[in-house]
């Protein structure tokens, strides 16, 4: 059987975060919100004005940075004290998975907002839960996708250019991973085969970053929203957050993965890891060198990583790896949606010699 899931409803836009007075009415009239406290400092001002004018009573706690399962049971006792009816997310990814977790143990409606545009959760119905020192624990999944999901192009074109890249970083992957889980006959997140339309909807987000992406980071590093930076930020929220639920993951998240049990690489973030992963993916393609180098290319012009050093690996190398890549190989491990053949070796050596190319 095949399956592709999506938010009930996409909104983005310069301005977007002004709706959102109407949108919670649809779902409930006791909102409970949570960010960290740089997003809440920003955002809270202008949605306790929204409240007002709606006549909406809102409840506003902040979020302290790791989405673990002790501070998704805190902010869940709080929002139940509060008799909150609808969790809004604003802010990152791990934000926006601990607001998806609320739902996750409430059931109540949810509505994501990032603040930022550095990975393709937002519109995801999976819940990425780390260890309290952010190594990657489990995946969590909700019964349906977010019921809405506003994107507010005016506060992303803020945010600094490194989460833009990031967010490209992330969506790059998501076009050649779900090629893989397709050809060696993987599931999706729906435990099901991809569709043709998650595929296309794949292959048009690579094209609209390779497309618009130098433009857009020259356009946010410049504090301008273009139609270049909509365009990126569509693909990167919208086209590869359907494209790798409804596609399926690969060697460059589940090597991504592996780097999570290394404190050293928890600096990195998420997108960059994965863009990383991506280039050994490549390799385990046994892709042509030409191809590889121009991709690498375009890593330089957005200001991806390239090498282990990069993204904090710098001693200890192939020790520290070992460590990664046997999470990596673990039985339930993305890596087996890849079509090439996959054992230890082979993903420490691919992995080895990305790093060498990007070098």
């Amino acid at each position: 059987m095949n399956v592709i899931g999506a938010p009930q409803r996409y909104m983005q836009g310069v301005g977007a975060l002004d709706q959102i007075g109407g949108v919670i009415r649809d779902f409930g009239k006791k909102p409970f919100f949570i960010a960290d406290a740089i997003v809440m400092k920003i955002v809270r001002p202008r949605l306790e004005r929204i409240l007002s004018s709606e006549g909406l009573q809102g409840t506003f706690v902040e979020f302290r940075g790791e989405c673990c399962r002790s501070e998704i049971a805190r902010l869940t006792e709080k929002c139940r004290h509060a008799t909150s009816d609808v969790v809004v997310g604003l802010g990152g990814g791990k934000t926006l998975d601990t607001a998806k977790g609320i739902k996750f143990e409430l059931g109540i409606p949810l509505i994501i907002a990032p603040t930022i545009a550095s990975n393709d959760s937002p519109t995801s119905r999976i819940i990425v839960v780390y260890s309290e020192q952010g190594a990657f624990s489990e995946a969590l999944i909700l019964p349906m996708n977010p019921d809405v999901v506003l994107v507010d192009t005016g506060i992303i074109a803020q945010a600094p250019v490194r989460f833009l890249a990031a967010g490209i970083g992330d969506a790059l992957a998501t076009k050649f991973e779900a090629e893989q889980c397709y050809r060696s006959g993987g599931l999706n997140f729906f435990k099901a085969r991809p569709c043709r339309a998650a595929l296309t909807l794949a292959d048009s987000c690579y094209h609209i970053i390779r497309k618009n992406g130098v433009l857009a980071k020259k356009a946010i590093e410049a504090g301008l929203v273009t139609e270049a930076v909509e365009e990126i930020i569509e693909a990167t929220v919208l086209l590869s957050g359907i494209g790798f639920e409804s596609g399926g993951l690969a060697a460059a998240h589940a090597i991504n993965q592996g780097f999570t049990l290394l404190e050293e690489m928890h600096h990195s973030l998420h997108g960059e890891s994965v863009a990383f992963g991506l280039l050994a993916q490549f390799v385990l393609e046994n892709r042509a060198s030409d191809f590889i180098q121009e991709m690498i290319g375009f890593y330089k012009d957005i200001g991806l990583p390239c090498t282990l050093q990069a993204i904090g690996l710098a001693n200890n190398v192939e020790e520290r790896l070992h460590t990664a890549v046997k999470h990596t190989c673990r039985k339930e491990s993305y890596i087996y949606n890849m079509s090439a053949p996959i054992d230890e070796k082979r993903v420490l050596d691919a992995i080895l010699m990305a790093d060498v190319l990007g070098r």
